[in-house]
């Protein structure tokens, strides 16, 4: 997570270290990053469409009983998180992440509605647990995590720009981003 952050905070004329370097040509390697002189590409022949609302409102508030009843599943939601986002190899901590999803293969879909009103209680609480130099991938694999211990089979997406390297990370269920506006 040290080379990612150098990776994502360096300026188009910033020297990386090279171990830095290495991570990011690994991450090509992989098929997470492409080099692209004109714009930012997908990796290999993904179809993305375009979200076309987001649920984000840092300032609705979710009922307090389904909050506090949430709470034990915020936690562990938060404590997982943490653990994949520090842990020595990304690619492991994402195979896990799309384990959690497996498990959600044969479960009936929630309504949007019931979507939203989990993040709402996601997003009444990290103020009390998040800091605001969290980084995007954090709040976004936790937020998977709570989504996904509730049955919702939500996506995470990652967006990267080799030069100047930026990479930013959200939460999507459908056409719906959950844990960002929508530009």
């Amino acid at each position: 997570s040290r080379w990612f952050n150098e990776l994502q905070f360096a300026k188009p004329l910033d020297h990386i270290s090279r171990n830095a370097e290495r991570f990011a040509a690994r991450l090509e390697s992989r098929g997470l990053l492409c080099r692209s002189e004109k714009s930012i590409r997908h990796a290999g022949k993904v179809k993305l469409s375009s979200p076309t609302a987001s649920a984000y409102d840092p300032f609705q508030t979710s009922d307090a009983l389904r909050t506090l009843i949430s709470l034990p599943t915020f936690v562990n939601s938060i404590w997982l998180g943490y653990r994949l986002v520090h842990a020595k190899d990304f690619h492991d901590s994402l195979l896990k992440i799309r384990k959690w999803k497996d498990r959600l293969a044969d479960a009936e879909v929630p309504s949007i509605e019931d979507v939203i009103a989990l993040t709402t209680v996601f997003h009444t609480l990290t103020p009390h647990f998040f800091t605001i130099k969290d980084a995007c991938l954090f709040r976004s694999v936790s937020l998977i995590r709570f989504l996904t211990s509730n049955g919702v089979n939500a996506t995470l997406n990652f967006g990267v720009r080799l030069c100047p390297f930026i990479a930013h990370c959200w939460v999507e269920h459908g056409d719906v981003v959950l844990n960002d506006d929508i530009d």
